[in-house]
């Protein structure tokens, strides 16, 4: 094999998770079933997928043992493209589909935390409610960090119940405990 195709081989292997070391009996032969095997998740239809894999894969017998590390990789990859082909579907995604994707994603993390779902969204809720409601912008902003770092209602509640009997460095130990 030639230094692109051993490249294509480390490719393809990285791509469908499957040891490159595994394929050392037969590289040429495995980048031909790997890169058949790339293409399979376009295919629509359940049954066609699954005879296509078994084509694909029958060509691996007598060059293979038959539970060498590289034929039990490609069943297993097999399975998961047969079962599952929308797990694959990045495979063939462009750079920029890939990127906007991302920046969706991003974007609706953001929206969520921002209406108080995850532990940023509600800090930043719970900062501004406090600050608001004793008039301090400087208490707000504590009350955030206290949030962020984990302290939340609970804690709160027991501190203020307890009291001076309950310093803040033993509230904060529980708060990790928590």
């Amino acid at each position: 094999m030639n230094a692109a195709d051993q490249a294509r081989l480390a490719q393809y292997c990285n791509i469908l998770k499957v040891p490159l070391a595994s394929t050392t009996p037969n590289p040429a032969l495995a980048l031909q079933v790997l890169a058949r095997m790339y293409l399979v998740p376009t295919i629509k239809n359940h049954g066609d997928r699954n005879r296509t894999l078994n084509e694909i894969r029958g060509n691996l017998s007598g060059h293979f043992d038959t539970w060498s590390p590289f034929v039990m990789s490609t069943a297993g990859v097999a399975a998961m493209m047969q079962e599952l082909p929308h797990w694959f579907n990045h495979l063939n995604a462009s750079t920029s589909d890939l990127v906007n994707q991302y920046k969706s994603l991003s974007t609706e993390i953001f929206v969520l935390q921002s209406l108080g779902i995850g532990a940023t969204g509600s800090a930043v809720a719970a900062g501004a409610a406090h600050g608001s409601k004793v008039g301090s912008v400087k208490q707000g902003v504590q009350k955030f960090g206290q949030r962020l770092a984990g302290q939340g209602q609970f804690l709160e509640e027991m501190q203020r119940r307890l009291g001076p009997r309950l310093s803040a460095r033993r509230t904060t130990v529980i708060g990790a405990v928590i």
